[in-house]
């Protein structure tokens, strides 16, 4: 039962380019219903995972050959020293860390939360 669930997943990627088999797009999926009907939620749960694996596992190395092969997109660049150096803006930049030196347990938290000290920072 896996097993045909996980080969209907993987005969789904026929479906599309360059075999190009569309019936297959309505027979695995109805498969997949088929393989459902009547099985418990945990049953139905790991058919569709295995529907689904062979889906991925079949399907994924074919979407990267269509578009960089077949289509021959460019492969995308890669990050050289000078873009890892790049200064990040300030938005996105990691706040100052705060001090919490001379704040007592019960005063409220200097991180801005609203919350006492003992229960956000103080651990």
């Amino acid at each position: 039962m896996y097993a045909t669930a996980f080969a209907a997943g993987a005969l789904l990627t026929c479906a599309f380019a360059p075999l190009n088999l569309w019936p297959l797009a309505i027979l695995c999926p109805a498969q997949l219903m088929w393989l459902w009907e009547g099985a418990a939620p945990r049953r139905a749960a790991w058919i569709g995972f295995c529907f689904g694996a062979g889906t991925f596992a079949f399907g994924t190395p074919w979407l990267y050959i269509s578009i960089h092969d077949v289509a021959q997109a460019p492969k995308p660049p890669k990050a050289d020293a000078a873009s890892a150096a790049a200064p990040t803006p300030a938005a996105f930049r990691r706040p100052q860390s705060l001090n919490f030196a001379g704040v007592g347990r019960n005063d409220i938290c200097p991180c801005g939360s609203g919350k006492r000290f003992k229960n956000c920072h103080g651990h």
